[in-house]
This record gives C-alpha cells, structure tokens and sequence, in this order.
C-alpha cells in the first residue's frame, strides 16, 4: 500500500514540476494603433539629454536611411542609466513630445519618444 502511495506522490510531483517551468520566451510587445513604429531587438547605446531631462538610446542602425535615430523616454529604469551602456531595446515608437528644458539644443537626428520600453543589456 505504501508503494502505491509513493508512486503516486512521485508522480504527481513529476507532473507538477514540469508544467510549473517557466517559459524562455520574451513577453510580446504590443503597440497601441496609435504608434508610428514598432522596434524589436534593435542595438544601441545609452545617452543622457540634457535638453530634454530624459535618457535615450541611440540606434545603431538607424531607422532612416539619413542621420541617426534617438529614441528618448522618461521611464528608463535605473539600473540603464549609465551612458554609453550597450543595450538591446523592444519600443513602441510615437512622435516626439517631451519638453525642452535648454533653448536650441544641438541637431540630434530623428527624436522619437518610446513607451513600453523593454531593454536588456547586450
């Protein structure tokens, strides 16, 4: 009778553990119809504006075929603000509106502001 028992706990905790495991799979980005673009796993570096108060990453490989794109945010985690930080960055893209702090900053290239931001350093 105990062995009964026993094979049944076994296998019930063999049964358990394996639908418990988590899965490797990244959660999917959805962005809103609201948003301009969508980005998945796009490389870049991470940069502080001043003229905005705000981090953002620069794309290595720009969206546009002239200039670079700055992706900028005020909800970057802490734990990215370090500039020149190379990172790996899922956004929803929509037009740049955060406010300017400092009159006439530098040229920076394409500006867009990010929400649903989901980085991972490289």
């Amino acid at each position: 009778m105990k062995l009964i028992y026993l094979k049944s706990f076994l296998f019930l905790f063999v049964l358990s553990s394996s639908s418990c495991e988590k899965s490797n799979d990244t959660p999917v980005l959805e962005c809103p119809d609201a948003a301009l673009q969508e980005i998945s796993n796009a490389n870049g570096a991470m940069v502080y504006l001043g003229c905005y108060d705000a981090w953002a990453v620069i794309l290595e490989e720009s969206i546009h075929d002239d200039g670079q794109t700055v992706l900028a945010s005020l909800d970057i985690d802490e734990s990215f603000e370090v500039e020149g930080m190379k990172i790996q960055v899922d956004a929803c893209l929509y037009e740049f509106d955060l406010p300017l702090l400092l009159p006439d900053p530098a040229p920076l290239g394409y500006l867009y502001k990010m929400e649903n931001v989901q980085i991972v350093e490289e």
